[in-house]
């Protein structure tokens, strides 16, 4: 992990970059494990919002934002509306199993996005496998966009943002370091890589 130093430098990728989280103690994250049909994370960030090594479940409480690029191939939207259809049925198969159970989803196409076609999703989880904490269950608040690259339509950029606590606990307000992340986002003319 290294911290993030400055705000305003570009986290640049093939074919777009985005700022990092607008705010203070903010890590990038090594990539892990991942499943390539489900996309590939360019970057990750986390931070504690408490203290890091805490053994309590309660006062476990961390925020994390993610860039994800993805490769719809030769699937194409005929309509904004069926691209929404697409990325909340993306969404029913992402996140379950025994870890993760879905509370609620919310998906809207986004008016003011940084691309021609984006949507906003907003999901909250319920998290039974935090690693440290076994038979704790955490609660997992995740916004963000999802957005077609307007050069190559066959790649989908999605930037999200997201905090974990304990069920019970209050989340805080992550939205004045997560809103301004999403909207970052700008695209070139590169073609993405995964």
């Amino acid at each position: 992990m290294r911290p993030v130093e400055n705000l305003a430098e570009l986290l640049v990728f093939q074919g777009f970059s985005v700022l990092p989280p607008q705010g203070r103690g903010w890590l990038i994250i090594p990539a892990g494990v991942e499943d390539p049909r489900r996309g590939r994370t360019v970057v990750s960030l986390g931070k504690s919002l408490r203290e890091w090594r805490s053994t309590r479940p309660e006062e476990l409480h961390t925020a994390g934002a993610r860039v994800l690029v993805l490769d719809v191939q030769d699937t194409r939207f005929d309509s904004p509306e069926a691209y929404l259809r697409f990325v909340e049925d993306e969404a029913k198969r992402g996140r379950t199993g025994r870890r993760f159970r879905q509370i609620e989803t919310r998906h809207a196409i986004e008016q003011e996005g940084p691309a021609p076609l984006c949507v906003r999703h907003e999901t909250v989880f319920e998290d039974s496998q935090v690693p440290g904490f076994p038979g704790a269950v955490f609660v997992l608040a995740a916004r963000g966009l999802r957005c077609m690259h307007p050069h190559w339509p066959r790649y989908l950029v999605d930037v999200s943002y997201s905090q974990r606590v304990h069920r019970g606990q209050p989340f805080v307000p992550l939205e004045p370091e997560g809103e301004p992340f999403l909207r970052s986002l700008r695209f070139t003319t590169d073609r993405p890589s995964l």
